[in-house]
């Protein structure tokens, strides 16, 4: 009977798929050719409308294997207007396939329906992988038939690592066989890995070791790293480390006897050195990460009492990934002098990278500068060692900020070897240079040292920056790189051109607001390797990127120059500035750290101002030259913001040039008032300094100055200048008797209120 009835139902769809087949066939005037809205709800030609979500579903893949897509985007509508449960598109997607979802949004005249059904499908997925109740209640069916657990484990399989976390609590609980959770957390494969290696962190032991066994079995030689800790951590009980010596004996030697072989000689300095990796960018990540631009990094999480993921960029997973290895690494060998070094270097990293490269570096009570100004300038100098050596910029930053704290300017000399503060003013990085140049002034150097140029080369390079990033162009066709200037522009690079390499690389050189150089192919004197070698080998712009912008048939030619050089990309020629964004952008997104902000590049300027102004007025004599940038302060004080403090700094530099512009400046009516007096000032204070610079008929235009000028404060400073000139006596006796008489006494009577 049981058997009729099912022949009966398949007969009854047979004939209903027929007539359905029947009346679309006799039908073909109802079809909307094209499958065009006309805005009218076509006639259905189905003889019974489907009444189940899958009903609709299948309805809909009928009408467009038919041709109809005006008649399945109705079908979808119906599903989606009838508010199919999480349930209902999981069985939908286990029937079908997610590649039907996909296919339906493919399909001419389905949008919206389609993309709305399968935005609806990928939001079930994730609540279903994101909800440990429904991995929970799968476990048991692993203890159950072999039907049972072949489900389960496909269940679990399609949870990926999310089945790890509840797998896990039910080890700590045992409520589940342990040995059944360890083989099928084995058959999970490779996904399962990332949270494993996370719960070799927790505090249970019971965790530690199944997350060894499994990584035993699971995991391959790069994930060893992993284990050491709890193969030779002080603090393992013996069945952990057991367990971990098995488990990297399976992996390497195919066979867990062999853990007799595993020894920890030279462990912790393999962390130490993986750590500096992760720090430096260097790392290679494997296969299980190459297609993923998010990486999964799991932890423990104690209110959890399991596993969670954090999704992280590959920078910031290899931030915590580092301060993880740097501690273990202290942990297996309490004496390495090394690893608490890199693991400041990891807090300092992380906590400029947590606020964000445009605000100031971390301060306070809890953060790792206050951690570093605690430890002492031998701390702080040995992180910046190490981050200068491995080009660790944020590291170097919070180094040298801290050494502004603690450091004192014996640090600016050593028995052997450059001192690491002047290292630093070498920096690939533009703030780390800025930052030791500000730190060593703060430390008031009584004596000349080496690379003590450089400390008033970044201060005068800062103080010609503008607020709105600069580029250069080098291209020796004047015409078509004032095209290119043009759309760089449109991005937001006001743009400096150069017709050739040299030239290019004096600008970007001399300016600390240029933060990209675009390069044609045929650049020339030089040529454009030369070029890039040059920008590359001079700390000033070592950090820029480099664009070659050239014709797309020659891109295959560049590809050596972009592996052998950093930070450099070929960009097609293009018409408008929207398809140079699109290749440019996503390679300016990846610079860590990125360019200033304009906001910083503003403060540094004034910064930049006020220590060229102290070294003007404070500094020992012959500590700090400026002479040899008097024409870049000469520059500077065109910029109202910082004229005042370049003006001064001009007043310690004896130059014919130097007394000249101080002049052009009081002369000037449409500079302010108090900055003429300023330029004043200075120039008695120059003349009495280093005597007469000018030319008779310059000091002829002071006098005239005086007599030309209504303001009375004008009036006052020009004549500083000219009591500076030192006039003879009898010109002295002439000036004093020449002023009129007093017309009378001074009455002893108060002036009436």
């Amino acid at each position: 009977m049981a058997c009729s009835q099912s022949c009966y139902s398949r007969a009854t769809g047979l004939q209903r798929l027929t007539f359905c087949l029947v009346m679309l066939v006799a039908l073909p005037a109802l079809a909307q050719p094209g499958g065009v809205d006309t805005g009218t709800e076509p006639e259905r030609v189905l003889s019974a409308e489907p009444e189940t979500q899958e009903g609709r579903f299948q309805a809909a893949l009928l009408m467009v294997k038919l041709a109809r897509p005006e008649l399945a985007k109705q079908y979808l509508a119906d599903l989606i207007k009838n508010e199919p449960t999480d349930q209902e598109l999981m069985r939908l997607r286990d029937k079908f396939g997610t590649s039907t979802f996909l296919s339906l949004t493919n399909v001419d005249g389905l949008d919206p329906e389609a993309s709305e059904l399968l935005k609806m499908l990928t939001t079930a997925v994730a609540n279903k992988t994101n909800d440990p109740a429904y991995a929970s209640s799968l476990l048991p069916k692993l203890m159950g038939s072999a039907r049972e657990r072949d489900e389960a484990l496909t269940e679990l399989r399609a949870l990926g690592p999310y089945a790890v976390p509840p797998m896990l609590q039910a080890i700590e609980s045992g409520s589940i066989s342990r040995d059944v959770l360890i083989l099928n957390l084995t058959r999970l494969g490779d996904e399962a890995v990332p949270p494993i290696i996370g719960a070799l962190t927790s505090p249970s032991e019971k965790i530690r070791t199944a997350a060894a066994e499994v990584l035993g079995w699971s995991g391959g030689e790069e994930d060893v790293i992993w284990l050491w800790q709890v193969a030779f951590g002080e603090n393992q009980p013996s069945g952990v480390r057991e367990t971990a010596l098995m488990a990297i004996a399976r992996i390497r030697y195919d066979d867990p006897r062999q853990a007799i072989r595993v020894n920890s000689y030279g462990v912790a300095a393999q962390l130490i050195e993986s750590a500096i990796r992760y720090l430096a960018q260097r790392h290679e990540w494997g296969v299980r990460y190459e297609d993923l631009e998010l990486i999964p990094v799991w932890t423990w999480d104690n209110d959890q009492a399991t596993v969670v993921e954090t999704k992280s960029t590959r920078n910031h997973a290899s931030i915590h990934f580092a301060e993880r290895l740097a501690r273990e690494a202290a942990e297996i060998s309490p004496t390495n002098e090394d690893a608490p070094i890199v693991l400041l270097a990891a807090k300092m990293v992380r906590d400029i990278e947590a606020a964000g490269w445009d605000r100031p570096v971390p301060a306070g009570p809890g953060t790792a500068l206050d951690l570093a100004v605690t430890a002492g300038p031998e701390a702080c100098r040995q992180v910046l060692a190490l981050s200068l050596d491995n080009q660790i910029p944020a590291a170097s930053l919070s180094a040298v900020t801290a050494l502004g704290m603690n450091g004192s300017r014996t640090q600016l000399s050593r028995s052997a070897g450059k001192p690491e503060i002047i290292e630093a003013l070498d920096s690939p990085n533009p703030r780390v240079q800025f930052a030791a140049a500000v730190t060593i002034l703060q430390w008031e150097p009584t004596r000349s040292f080496p690379g003590d140029r450089r400390v008033v080369e970044i201060l005068v390079r800062a103080i010609n920056s503008n607020s709105k990033p600069d580029s250069v162009v080098i291209d020796p066709n004047i015409q078509r790189g004032t095209m290119t200037a043009s759309l760089f522009s449109e991005l937001g690079f006001d743009s400096s051109l150069a017709a050739t390499g040299m030239d290019g690389f004096k600008i970007a050189s001399q300016r600390g607001d240029v933060e990209l150089a675009v390069l044609h192919p045929n650049t020339i004197r030089w040529g454009l390797t030369q070029t890039i070698e040059n920008l590359r080998a001079d700390s000033r712009t070592r950090h820029l990127p480099l664009v070659i912008y050239g014709p797309a048939g020659l891109r295959g030619e560049f590809s050596s120059i972009q592996n052998r050089f950093q930070n450099v990309v070929y960009v097609n020629e293009a018409v408008n500035s929207l398809e140079i964004n699109r290749e440019l952008r996503p390679v300016l997104q990846q610079l860590s750290p990125p360019p200033l902000t304009r906001e910083q590049r503003a403060n540094q300027v004034n910064e930049a101002a006020y220590w060229l102004r102290w070294i003007a007025t404070s500094a020992s004599p012959g500590v700090f030259e400026l002479a040899a940038h008097q024409d870049d302060l000469i520059k500077a004080t065109n910029n109202p913001a910082v004229a005042d403090d370049a003006i001064i700094a001009l007043g310690a530099i004896a130059a014919p040039d130097v007394q000249r512009r101080l002049l052009e400046i009081a002369e000037s009516v449409a500079a302010d008032t108090a900055v003429r007096q300023r330029a004043l000032l200075q120039l008695a204070f120059n003349i009495q300094r280093f005597g007469v610079l000018l030319t008779p008929a310059e000091l002829k235009r002071v006098s005239a100055l005086r007599e030309n000028s209504a303001e009375p404060e004008l009036q006052s400073a020009v004549a500083s200048v000219l009591g500076s000139l030192k006039p003879k006596t009898q010109a002295v006796r002439k000036l004093i008797l020449d002023t009129p008489d007093s017309p009378k006494p001074i009455s002893a009577e108060k002036p009436a209120t």
